[in-house]
């Protein structure tokens, strides 16, 4: 009576859903809802799955520990195209597809962790929309690329996933982005978040960004990540502009060309960023970059190896700037103890370079190009 009284009013209305709930499923109660209703989940395991395409609709449940989704669904155990969804203190896991997938929808997921997921689509497949995801658990999924989360932009103009205070472990994928890879989505944002022992066995170990017009990352950690091929960490690629503040990269294995950080990108901007302890098999221990511009301002490089060229970083860029880093005991069989550089024009100032080896042609740096430096 209350639930019809509400919506005759048209006031938000909360929806009871279990055992001992108004209604059995999720899906019962999606059916009569009206925007901005909440589905309340009562503690359990619920094998049913929900299409809440074109509504405005919450799902609730009595915390991840204590509510789980467990829908079997191909399309996905929770699926929306268009509307407004919020998601909050669940968990969900589907071994079949998608444990969420949403299309052209604004979308937020709270307080949920998102496992065992295994598919093509990654455990979050998300097209279009906007998306923001907080203080959630998206570990041990498989899948192709992005095996956490993959977002990609189709048809919208306005796409953006926002990822903050969250944590992404173990996850694996067979192309690129072990924990998250997007294709297109505009603006990208990462804060306050862990990726640790992440895998790719091609490229990007934990985040692959392709097509972006904005990717900023702040406040995060990146560690034991590995890529078979290339950015045992992060890859972030031909796209407008990349920040990263504040943010640590260690233990990351990168095999051909990277370790930690691979960015191409038109502008770059490094800010009390360090990278330890990164290897690779292959050119750059910790940091490549592909710019018109980079800044590197208190950027610690240390203890990083390569095989072939920089054991910090190699930049190929048409301007760079580098204040008030430090370059300490990186290693390289190859050129460049601590940085290889091929650009135009170079400022290096208050900035140490200590202890780098390099096995030929600067056991600092090797400028491959007429630089002013």
């Amino acid at each position: 009576m209350l639930t019809l009284l509400l919506a005759a009013q048209g006031l938000a209305a909360t929806l009871t859903v279990g055992p001992t709930g108004d209604y059995a499923t999720m899906q019962d109660a999606a059916n009569v809802a009206s925007a901005g209703d909440t589905l309340q989940l009562a503690a359990g395991v619920y094998s049913d799955c929900l299409d809440a395409t074109g509504l405005d609709l919450t799902i609730s449940g009595a915390g991840a520990q204590s509510t789980f989704l467990y829908g079997a669904c191909a399309n996905g155990t929770i699926y929306a195209d268009t509307g407004t969804l919020t998601i909050e203190a669940v968990t969900l896991e589907n071994r079949t597809g998608p444990s969420l997938r949403v299309l052209n929808s604004t979308t937020t997921l709270s307080f949920v962790e998102v496992f065992g997921g295994t598919g093509t689509l990654g455990a979050v497949s998300i097209v279009d929309g906007v998306t923001l995801i907080e203080n959630s658990d998206i570990s041990f999924n498989d899948g192709e690329a992005g095996a956490g989360i993959y977002a990609v932009q189709q048809v919208a103009s306005d796409t953006s996933l926002t990822i903050r205070n969250s944590t992404f472990l173990e996850n694996s994928a067979t192309i690129s982005g072990g924990a998250v890879a997007t294709r297109g989505i505009q603006t990208v944002e990462i804060t306050g978040s862990t990726f640790a022992n992440n895998a790719s066995f091609s490229t990007s170990g934990a985040v692959s960004v392709t097509g972006a017009d904005s990717v900023f990352i702040g406040g995060s950690t990146f560690e034991d990540n590995v890529a078979s091929r290339s950015a045992g960490a992060v890859s972030v690629s031909t796209s407008l502009s990349l920040t990263v503040d504040t943010s640590s990269f260690t233990q990351n294995i990168g095999g051909s060309l990277v370790g930690a950080l691979w960015a191409h990108a038109d502008q770059l901007h490094l800010s009390s960023v360090q990278f330890t302890q990164n290897t690779t098999d292959g050119h750059t221990g910790a940091l490549h970059v592909e710019a018109d511009y980079a800044s590197l301002t208190d950027v610690l490089l240390d203890q990083n190896t390569s095989a072939t060229h920089a054991g910090a970083a190699e930049m190929d860029v048409t301007e760079l700037e580098i204040f008030d880093s430090t370059f300490s005991n990186n290693n390289t069989n190859g050129q460049g103890g601590a940085l290889r550089l091929v650009t135009d024009n170079a400022v290096i100032e208050g900035t140490t370079f200590s202890m780098n080896r390099a096995g030929a042609n600067g056991g600092i740096f090797h400028v491959n190009s007429e630089a002013d430096i």
